[in-house]
Protein backbone atom coordinates (compact mmCIF):
# COMPACT_ATOMS: atom_id res chain seq x y z
CA UNK A 1 0.00 0.00 0.00
CA UNK A 2 1.15 3.30 -0.95
CA UNK A 3 1.44 6.49 1.79
CA UNK A 4 -0.67 8.44 -0.17
CA UNK A 5 -3.07 5.14 0.18
CA UNK A 6 -2.78 5.03 3.57
CA UNK A 7 -3.51 8.64 4.48
CA UNK A 8 -6.41 8.50 2.06
CA UNK A 9 -8.06 5.85 4.56
CA UNK A 10 -6.43 7.33 7.88
CA UNK A 11 -8.40 10.82 7.09
CA UNK A 12 -11.74 8.41 6.20
CA UNK A 13 -11.21 7.28 9.58
CA UNK A 14 -10.94 10.26 11.33
CA UNK A 15 -13.84 11.95 9.51
CA UNK A 16 -16.09 8.82 10.82
CA UNK A 17 -14.47 8.98 14.46
CA UNK A 18 -14.72 13.51 14.43
CA UNK A 19 -18.55 12.51 13.91
CA UNK A 20 -19.33 9.95 16.37
CA UNK A 21 -17.46 12.17 18.81
CA UNK A 22 -19.63 14.97 17.95
CA UNK A 23 -22.85 12.76 18.76
CA UNK A 24 -21.45 11.33 22.15
CA UNK A 25 -20.88 15.08 23.19
CA UNK A 26 -24.50 15.73 23.35
CA UNK A 27 -25.56 16.43 26.78
CA UNK A 28 -28.55 14.40 26.88
CA UNK A 29 -29.31 10.63 25.64
CA UNK A 30 -32.61 12.68 23.69
CA UNK A 31 -30.38 14.91 21.85
CA UNK A 32 -28.09 12.80 20.57
CA UNK A 33 -29.59 12.48 16.64
CA UNK A 34 -27.47 10.67 13.84
CA UNK A 35 -25.97 13.33 12.60
CA UNK A 36 -23.82 11.16 10.66
CA UNK A 37 -24.58 10.93 6.67
CA UNK A 38 -21.94 9.30 3.77
CA UNK A 39 -18.74 11.58 3.29
CA UNK A 40 -19.59 12.60 -0.10
CA UNK A 41 -22.08 15.08 1.35
CA UNK A 42 -19.62 17.67 2.83
CA UNK A 43 -21.48 16.59 6.10
CA UNK A 44 -18.42 17.73 8.11
CA UNK A 45 -17.70 21.12 6.98
CA UNK A 46 -22.12 21.88 7.01
CA UNK A 47 -21.62 21.43 10.68
CA UNK A 48 -18.26 23.44 11.48
CA UNK A 49 -20.31 26.40 9.31
CA UNK A 50 -23.12 26.41 11.20
CA UNK A 51 -21.09 25.84 14.45
CA UNK A 52 -18.41 28.77 13.45
CA UNK A 53 -21.35 31.49 12.30
CA UNK A 54 -23.25 30.50 15.65
CA UNK A 55 -19.99 31.51 17.94
CA UNK A 56 -19.26 34.16 16.02
CA UNK A 57 -22.66 36.01 16.60
CA UNK A 58 -23.57 34.60 19.93
CA UNK A 59 -26.46 32.72 18.62
CA UNK A 60 -27.53 29.81 20.77
CA UNK A 61 -30.55 28.18 21.42
CA UNK A 62 -31.78 27.84 17.77
CA UNK A 63 -33.11 25.32 15.72
CA UNK A 64 -32.95 25.62 11.86
CA UNK A 65 -33.90 23.42 9.05
CA UNK A 66 -32.59 24.24 6.04
CA UNK A 67 -32.50 23.11 2.11
CA UNK A 68 -31.22 23.97 -1.40
CA UNK A 69 -32.03 21.24 -4.31
CA UNK A 70 -30.00 21.56 -7.29
CA UNK A 71 -32.26 20.43 -10.14
CA UNK A 72 -30.91 18.09 -12.84
CA UNK A 73 -32.52 19.30 -15.92
CA UNK A 74 -30.93 22.84 -14.79
CA UNK A 75 -33.19 24.52 -13.25
CA UNK A 76 -33.92 27.28 -10.74
CA UNK A 77 -32.87 25.49 -7.77
CA UNK A 78 -35.01 25.18 -4.96
CA UNK A 79 -34.28 26.77 -1.32
CA UNK A 80 -35.98 27.23 2.40
CA UNK A 81 -35.03 27.87 5.25
CA UNK A 82 -36.84 28.23 8.32
CA UNK A 83 -35.52 29.00 12.20
CA UNK A 84 -37.35 29.14 15.63
CA UNK A 85 -36.49 29.16 19.43
CA UNK A 86 -36.66 25.38 20.87
CA UNK A 87 -37.90 26.45 24.04
CA UNK A 88 -40.94 28.56 22.20
CA UNK A 89 -42.14 25.35 20.50
CA UNK A 90 -44.99 24.59 22.69
CA UNK A 91 -46.19 28.23 22.59
CA UNK A 92 -45.99 28.80 19.21
CA UNK A 93 -48.06 25.35 18.19
CA UNK A 94 -50.40 26.52 21.27
CA UNK A 95 -51.48 22.97 21.43
CA UNK A 96 -49.92 19.46 20.00
CA UNK A 97 -53.37 18.56 19.19
CA UNK A 98 -52.82 20.75 15.91
CA UNK A 99 -50.18 18.36 14.91
CA UNK A 100 -52.81 15.58 14.59
CA UNK A 101 -54.87 16.27 11.25
CA UNK A 102 -51.00 17.14 9.61
CA UNK A 103 -49.98 13.94 10.84
CA UNK A 104 -53.07 11.93 10.55
CA UNK A 105 -53.05 12.77 6.76
CA UNK A 106 -49.30 11.78 6.12
CA UNK A 107 -50.36 8.39 7.42
CA UNK A 108 -52.31 7.77 4.34
CA UNK A 109 -49.84 5.65 2.47
CA UNK A 110 -51.80 6.58 -0.79
CA UNK A 111 -50.95 10.79 0.15
CA UNK A 112 -47.38 9.86 0.98
CA UNK A 113 -46.91 7.71 -2.11
CA UNK A 114 -47.89 9.67 -5.06
CA UNK A 115 -46.08 13.14 -2.48
CA UNK A 116 -43.16 10.64 -2.81
CA UNK A 117 -43.29 10.53 -7.11
CA UNK A 118 -44.23 13.96 -7.17
CA UNK A 119 -41.17 14.94 -5.49
CA UNK A 120 -39.42 12.68 -7.94
CA UNK A 121 -40.88 14.20 -11.01
CA UNK A 122 -40.51 17.62 -10.19
CA UNK A 123 -41.23 18.32 -14.03
CA UNK A 124 -44.60 17.51 -13.70
CA UNK A 125 -47.01 14.32 -13.43
CA UNK A 126 -50.51 13.42 -15.20
CA UNK A 127 -53.35 11.61 -13.85
CA UNK A 128 -52.13 8.50 -16.21
CA UNK A 129 -48.18 8.49 -15.36
CA UNK A 130 -49.18 8.63 -11.38
CA UNK A 131 -51.36 5.51 -12.61
CA UNK A 132 -48.13 3.77 -14.12
CA UNK A 133 -46.21 4.11 -11.74
CA UNK A 134 -48.56 3.50 -8.65
CA UNK A 135 -50.85 0.78 -9.62
CA UNK A 136 -54.00 2.31 -8.09
CA UNK A 137 -57.57 3.74 -9.37
CA UNK A 138 -57.55 6.75 -11.17
CA UNK A 139 -60.15 7.63 -8.97
CA UNK A 140 -58.20 7.21 -6.00
CA UNK A 141 -55.42 9.11 -7.37
CA UNK A 142 -57.70 11.85 -8.28
CA UNK A 143 -59.42 12.03 -4.71
CA UNK A 144 -56.25 11.94 -3.37
CA UNK A 145 -54.48 15.02 -5.43
CA UNK A 146 -57.81 16.68 -4.81
CA UNK A 147 -57.01 16.59 -0.70
CA UNK A 148 -53.05 17.34 -1.29
CA UNK A 149 -54.49 20.45 -3.00
CA UNK A 150 -57.18 21.56 -0.76
CA UNK A 151 -53.95 21.87 1.77
CA UNK A 152 -51.88 23.49 -0.69
CA UNK A 153 -49.11 20.55 -0.80
CA UNK A 154 -49.49 20.25 -4.74
CA UNK A 155 -50.31 22.28 -7.76
CA UNK A 156 -51.79 21.70 -11.22
CA UNK A 157 -50.55 23.45 -14.34
CA UNK A 158 -51.44 22.46 -17.44
CA UNK A 159 -52.87 18.85 -16.57
CA UNK A 160 -49.63 18.22 -15.09
CA UNK A 161 -49.31 17.82 -11.10
CA UNK A 162 -46.63 19.52 -9.15
CA UNK A 163 -45.06 19.34 -5.26
CA UNK A 164 -46.15 23.11 -4.05
CA UNK A 165 -42.93 24.59 -2.35
CA UNK A 166 -45.02 23.67 1.31
CA UNK A 167 -45.63 20.05 0.07
CA UNK A 168 -41.47 19.87 -0.82
CA UNK A 169 -40.75 21.20 2.21
CA UNK A 170 -42.92 18.81 4.22
CA UNK A 171 -41.46 15.77 2.54
CA UNK A 172 -37.65 16.72 3.02
CA UNK A 173 -38.49 17.43 6.68
CA UNK A 174 -40.15 14.63 7.56
CA UNK A 175 -38.94 11.98 5.50
CA UNK A 176 -35.15 12.83 6.18
CA UNK A 177 -35.80 12.55 10.16
CA UNK A 178 -37.59 9.41 9.98
CA UNK A 179 -34.29 8.46 7.58
CA UNK A 180 -32.04 9.94 10.57
CA UNK A 181 -33.52 8.55 13.56
CA UNK A 182 -35.13 5.42 12.42
CA UNK A 183 -32.96 3.91 9.68
CA UNK A 184 -29.49 5.01 9.02
CA UNK A 185 -26.67 3.22 10.37
CA UNK A 186 -25.05 4.66 13.64
CA UNK A 187 -21.61 6.10 13.09
CA UNK A 188 -20.31 3.47 15.50
CA UNK A 189 -21.49 0.58 13.91
CA UNK A 190 -19.77 2.59 10.33
CA UNK A 191 -16.46 2.72 12.05
CA UNK A 192 -16.69 -1.57 11.92
CA UNK A 193 -18.48 -2.03 9.00
CA UNK A 194 -16.05 0.74 7.19
CA UNK A 195 -12.56 -1.09 7.11
CA UNK A 196 -14.56 -4.16 5.42
CA UNK A 197 -16.00 -2.15 2.71
CA UNK A 198 -12.11 -0.86 1.59
CA UNK A 199 -10.55 -4.19 1.95
CA UNK A 200 -13.49 -6.28 0.06
CA UNK A 201 -15.18 -3.75 -2.31
CA UNK A 202 -12.27 -1.44 -2.26
CA UNK A 203 -14.12 1.92 -1.98
CA UNK A 204 -13.75 4.81 0.59
CA UNK A 205 -17.24 5.06 2.66
CA UNK A 206 -19.25 7.42 1.05
CA UNK A 207 -18.47 5.86 -2.39
CA UNK A 208 -20.85 4.21 -4.75
CA UNK A 209 -20.46 0.31 -4.51
CA UNK A 210 -23.28 -0.38 -7.25
CA UNK A 211 -23.62 -4.16 -5.99
CA UNK A 212 -26.77 -6.35 -4.93
CA UNK A 213 -26.99 -6.88 -1.33
CA UNK A 214 -27.06 -10.31 -1.34
CA UNK A 215 -23.69 -10.47 -3.89
CA UNK A 216 -22.14 -8.46 -1.22
CA UNK A 217 -23.05 -10.08 1.55
CA UNK A 218 -21.81 -13.27 -0.52
CA UNK A 219 -18.61 -11.53 -0.87
CA UNK A 220 -18.15 -10.08 2.32
CA UNK A 221 -18.78 -13.84 3.87
CA UNK A 222 -15.96 -15.60 1.54
CA UNK A 223 -13.92 -13.03 2.58
CA UNK A 224 -14.45 -14.00 6.37
CA UNK A 225 -15.39 -10.46 7.20
CA UNK A 226 -18.76 -11.20 7.65
CA UNK A 227 -18.31 -13.78 10.47
CA UNK A 228 -15.56 -10.75 12.17
CA UNK A 229 -18.46 -8.29 11.85
CA UNK A 230 -21.18 -10.88 13.35
CA UNK A 231 -18.79 -11.13 16.46
CA UNK A 232 -18.27 -7.57 16.85
CA UNK A 233 -22.25 -6.67 17.14
CA UNK A 234 -23.08 -6.35 13.98
CA UNK A 235 -26.25 -7.03 12.47
CA UNK A 236 -26.97 -8.57 8.99
CA UNK A 237 -29.38 -5.58 8.98
CA UNK A 238 -26.74 -2.79 9.93
CA UNK A 239 -24.73 -4.47 6.79
CA UNK A 240 -27.28 -4.29 4.45
CA UNK A 241 -28.48 -0.73 5.20
CA UNK A 242 -24.85 0.21 4.43
CA UNK A 243 -24.74 -1.60 1.30
CA UNK A 244 -28.03 0.45 0.72
CA UNK A 245 -26.60 3.80 1.60
CA UNK A 246 -23.21 3.13 -0.73
CA UNK A 247 -25.80 1.88 -3.79
CA UNK A 248 -27.16 5.05 -4.49
CA UNK A 249 -25.78 6.59 -8.18
CA UNK A 250 -26.72 10.20 -8.71
CA UNK A 251 -25.78 9.86 -12.26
Amino acid sequence: MSKSRAYEIKFQIDQLKRELASIEEMSTPDSMTDAATCMACGHDAIIENLRSTAREHGTKGRAVLACWQERRDGSNPWWYSTTIIPNMLSYSIRDVKHLVPVLAFFSDIRVLLITQLLFEHYEGCSIENLASYTNMDTSDIEATISSLQDREYVRSSEGEYHLSSKGWQFFIVIAQLIHAQEQKLEPAKALKIFPAFQEVFGIYWGEYLGKEEDDALAQLDESGWLEKLYKDGITEADIREAIHEHNYNPN
